[in-house]
């Protein structure tokens, strides 16, 4: 059953206590428009099949719940979710438009899991992630959570796929720079080697910069800055070095941008 009458006596319960979240609706005999929205309410309760509950309070019979909760006109719908109200709408809205507030207020099941998996540890919310991804393969949010764990695995491979033909979001840029910083990494040498070509050649550009690459494909923004920033330093004309870190900038944490932010400009004067 996925629509009930609810009252004063067992509001508490159906309502306040429900697991799932309710939809309250706010209605009288008399009103007309309430009789035109409880029947789309009603259709939409049977077709999301239990993601919520429909709960019919007939604010005549029920006044005290009316006051509690402030209702003023109707029809007054309220969406309650953890026994709290965290959305909700006044007078007639059109099919599309009552469709359109739950599709917002009320999360799929892939997006329930991909909510769940965010409270998780990377390999506890990975096959969540997948299964969210099945149960809904257009859930952006998802593919862009996944990826970003395939990426810190290093599948590269899966992780390019699951971006492919994403629309570009700040999310999506991030995660393609650090694609693009690990690709780079992969063909450089051991940090090792790179380290003693610089002890022996400290003006020479393209260890450093090698080593800035290396840096940053394993999330050492910092280090990698610092190499950059060498290499700007000891030739301010070096425009690959200066590219490379605002390329960094944008992936890396916003204290450390400001700070390298200041230390290039001065480098620059």
């Amino acid at each position: 059953m996925h629509s009930i009458d609810v009252n004063e006596e067992n509001f508490e319960r159906q309502v306040l206590q429900s697991r799932i979240p309710v939809l309250v609706d706010f209605w009288a005999p008399w009103c007309a428009p309430c009789k035109m929205l409880k029947p789309v309410l009603e259709k939409l309760a049977q077709e999301y099949e239990g993601r919520f509950l429909l709960a019919k309070v007939n604010s005549d019979e029920n006044p005290d719940l009316a006051r509690r909760y402030h209702v003023r006109g109707i029809p007054d719908v309220r969406l309650f979710a953890g026994g709290e109200p965290v959305d909700g709408f006044t007078g007639v809205l059109p099919e599309s438009g009552v469709r359109q507030f739950l599709e917002r207020a009320i999360p799929s099941p892939s997006e329930e899991l991909r909510r769940k998996a965010a409270t998780l540890p990377p390999g506890e919310a990975k096959p969540m992630l997948v299964e969210s991804l099945r149960l809904d393969p257009e859930n952006a949010p998802t593919r862009l959570d996944l990826a970003e764990i395939l990426v810190s695995e290093g599948e590269i491979r899966g992780a390019k796929a699951m971006l492919e033909g994403m629309e570009e979001n700040e999310k999506l840029l991030k995660l393609q720079k650090r694609i693009e910083f690990i690709e780079k990494g992969a063909a450089a040498p051991g940090e090792h080697e790179l380290l003693e070509m610089i002890e022996k050649n400290p003006l020479d550009p393209e260890p450093r910069m090698q080593l800035a690459g290396l840096h940053a494909s394993k999330q050492r923004y910092e280090a990698a800055l610092e190499q950059l920033l060498e290499v700007v330093r000891a030739d301010r004309t070096q425009q690959e070095a200066r590219r490379t870190m605002l390329s960094i900038f944008e992936i890396a944490p916003p204290d450390l941008v400001s700070r390298y932010r200041k230390l290039l400009a001065s480098a620059l004067n």
